[in-house]
């Protein structure tokens, strides 16, 4: 699943009243890895994917410490939470043995903070591949 974003990435892309952010969700909603999800930059706006993450980042995390999630963060979980297979591929129910379903979301959000806390360049996070300039 793909889509080429034409706008710059600025706070509009996660605005309610623009398009993209929730075609993103749409697309969470939907996918069962995310390497399934590629979303395209117009590198006539835009050329550098670290700058794109980062963004994302900031968007989705506080910047207090500890880090939390901003809303945006946490309606991206949730619509992670909310696909089974997704979820699955994240968060194997079997990397969190002994908890049940509360406690497994509970310890599931903590490691997404972290998960979407670093970006490849920083760390070994493969959340943000899904992010392509062409």
């Amino acid at each position: 699943m793909s889509s080429v974003i034409e706008s710059t990435l600025d706070t509009k892309f996660f605005e309610s009243d623009e398009n993209s952010f929730p075609q993103f969700l749409d697309y969470l909603r939907k996918i069962s890895k995310m390497s399934d999800l590629e979303y395209w930059f117009d590198k006539r706006k835009i050329n550098n994917e670290t700058t794109i993450k980062n963004i994302f980042k900031s968007k989705m995390l506080t910047t207090t410490t500890p880090e939390s999630l901003t809303t945006i963060g946490q309606s991206v979980f949730d619509k992670i939470w909310g696909n089974v297979a997704l979820r699955e591929s994240l968060f194997p129910r079997a990397n969190y043995p002994s908890m049940n379903d509360v406690q497994y979301k509970d310890a599931a959000n903590v490691d997404f903070i972290t998960f979407v806390g670093n970006t490849k360049d920083n760390m070994n996070s493969s959340f943000y591949d899904f992010i392509k300039v062409k």
